[in-house]
């Protein structure tokens, strides 16, 4: 597994977060909708690359936030079905924003 698909779960997540503030504070309109629909196609990609993955019987992603173990820390684990939701989710978005 390489390191960009053990950090997608997360980026699906982090990249929506960091670039929201950056739609709010362009007084541009135009330019606020273009990063929100080239945000909104990359969570698109990502999370069908990610269902790909784990459908065709690769590792399902585990990614220990923070870096404790699970006993102590948060574990943010997507598995097959987690995947699919998360897939319909962000092509609704997509195609929404489009």
């Amino acid at each position: 597994m390489n390191q960009v698909f053990q950090h997608l779960p997360v980026l699906i997540i982090a990249v929506p977060l960091t670039a929201a503030p950056f739609v709010v504070l362009f007084r541009n309109s135009f330019l606020s909708w273009l990063i929100s629909v080239v945000v909104s196609w990359f969570c698109l990609f990502s999370a069908t690359t990610l269902l790909g993955n784990i459908y065709e019987g690769g590792e399902v992603p585990i990614y220990q936030l923070g870096g404790w173990d699970g006993h102590v820390g948060i574990v943010y684990q997507v598995d097959i079905v987690n995947s699919f939701v998360l897939t319909l989710v962000t092509a609704i978005s997509a195609v929404v924003f489009v």
